[in-house]
């Protein structure tokens, strides 16, 4: 029984169509009720903020909160209590137009919550166009196995196995936007294109035609 074995790989760019803001609070006293309070009012000033450009406030998502002791050393050298530190992460998600995302940021350098950014440029649909891409990797294996028996006088049978090799590529665009002023930001922006592919590995039963 004669076999063939190819690797058919599936390729693709796919336009960042949503924007991720990770968001990062980060408040410190020297007394645990002031150090709440502080947060709470960082905390509303960003929901009031989203609030103005149309998201409700269950779309602003704590991811993380961490409340930690910090301690320092005096003149004598000896471990002293510092006061707490307090850490919130933060997300909110929108469909991305340049547009909106600078009114977004604007809103955010006007909340005075004294927060850190990331913004990250994804497509929502990344899953099902690696779906399509895999079905692309099969597509190009079937073609280049025909080429092959083809020119070998061979034809193909049934197929004895596929592997699925896995995918590369990033799931966000390379553009990266991390404003150290949210105004001057907040300007006209075109991501890149997120780039992936897809490979399977399969062998088929050959025949002599």
């Amino acid at each position: 029984m004669g076999t063939v074995k190819v690797t058919g790989r599936g390729r693709g760019r796919t336009p960042a169509d949503t924007v991720e803001i990770s968001i990062h609070l980060e408040t410190k006293s020297p007394e645990y009720g002031e150090l709440t309070r502080l947060n709470d009012t960082k905390y509303a000033g960003l929901v009031r903020a989203v609030e103005a450009c149309g998201f409700t406030p269950e779309e602003l998502r704590t991811s993380a909160l961490h409340v930690n002791a910090e301690y320092e050393y005096n003149a004598d050298r000896q471990r002293v209590f510092a006061g707490y530190v307090m850490s919130q992460e933060l997300a909110l998600r929108l469909p991305f137009t340049a547009e909106r995302l600078g009114r977004v940021l604007e809103a955010l350098s006007g909340s005075r919550a004294d927060a850190s950014l990331e913004i990250r440029f994804v497509c929502g649909s990344l899953a099902e166009q690696r779906k399509q891409l895999r079905r692309d990797a099969v597509a190009d294996a079937l073609l280049t196995a025909q080429t092959l028996t083809a020119a070998a006088g061979l034809r193909l049978k049934s197929i004895l196995s596929i592997e699925y090799l896995g995918g590369r590529g990033e799931d966000a665009s390379a553009t990266q936007l991390r404003p150290v002023m949210l105004r001057a930001a907040a300007a006209n922006v075109t991501p890149e294109e997120i780039e992936a592919e897809e490979a399977v590995q399969i062998v088929w039963e050959t025949e002599e035609i």
